[in-house]
């Protein structure tokens, strides 16, 4: 049975300085785990200035050791699909793991709009996540 977790936010920034701190949080001392992020495919549409972006990231540790062990490799390769609407004001980032595929998916949508009680001063964080493990038996371990 796959697992839910939501996480809201509310940043105390404006969403333009949120939306644009987002692409340089990687990598980062306080994220070790993330060894690299590449740029794959980037979009602008000019009608209507919306970017979309393919990011490819890839990661390292928090596998458990009795699972690395089965996999060989503790590093995980991730796709992220971003698209920013300047004008609306949105971002929204969908992520997925690319490796490890027959064992687990993670799915992930992170979600950065102006906050509706100050939308000049905050911005909303909304962070979905589902964890799918398909070994029979221990997914739930897993998971």
């Amino acid at each position: 049975m796959p697992r839910l977790e939501t996480l809201v936010h509310t940043f105390s920034h404006p969403w333009e300085d949120i939306s644009l701190a987002s692409w340089s949080k990687y990598p980062s001392p306080e994220r070790p785990d993330v060894l690299t992020v590449d740029l794959i495919k980037r979009e602008l549409d000019q009608k209507t200035g919306v970017l979309r972006t393919t990011r490819l990231m890839v990661c390292r540790g928090g596998t458990p050791r009795w699972l690395e062990a089965y996999l060989g490799s503790s590093q995980c390769f991730f796709i992220e699909e971003a698209e920013v609407d300047p004008r609306k004001r949105s971002m929204v980032l969908r992520g997925r793991n690319i490796s490890f595929c027959n064992l687990l998916s993670l799915d992930e949508v992170c979600t950065y709009t102006p906050h509706p009680d100050e939308p000049d001063k905050w911005t909303h964080f909304k962070q979905e996540a589902k964890v799918t493990a398909f070994p029979f038996g221990i997914s739930g371990k897993i998971e």
